[in-house]
């Protein structure tokens, strides 16, 4: 899996497959090419494209007895030991201002060997 930085200050992002907007500021959408999103402020939120996806996060998790799946690191580790070379991971860091600076990475995968019908 290949790793791409990006930093931003727009939440847009649009998938290089398929064409279609997966982030704006209020929503998320996969498209048909994305494998995977975590964002790093709440790996609770962490979505796999596919249910054998899932199941093999659940089996690592078990087999090297990690008590707390939601922790970042641990679904940072599963990805980049399970997830193929033809992913690229797009990390896309949104920077901003609150009570003082503040910024927040989100990981996509996106899987850029499926074709797109047209």
């Amino acid at each position: 899996m290949q790793i791409v930085q990006i930093s931003s200050n727009s939440y847009n992002f649009f998938c290089p497959v398929t064409g279609a907007q997966i982030m704006s500021e209020y929503e998320f959408t996969p498209s048909d090419a994305t494998v995977f999103a975590l964002l790093q402020s709440c790996p609770e939120s962490f979505t796999f494209a596919t249910d054998e996806l899932s199941k093999d996060f659940e089996n690592y998790c078990s087999k090297n007895r990690r008590k707390e799946p939601k922790e970042f690191e641990v679904k940072w580790q599963f990805l980049q030991k399970h997830i193929s070379d033809e992913v690229v991971c797009f990390a896309i860091t949104q920077r901003g201002m609150a009570c003082g600076p503040v910024s927040d990475t989100f990981y996509l995968g996106i899987d850029l060997s499926i074709s797109v019908d047209e």
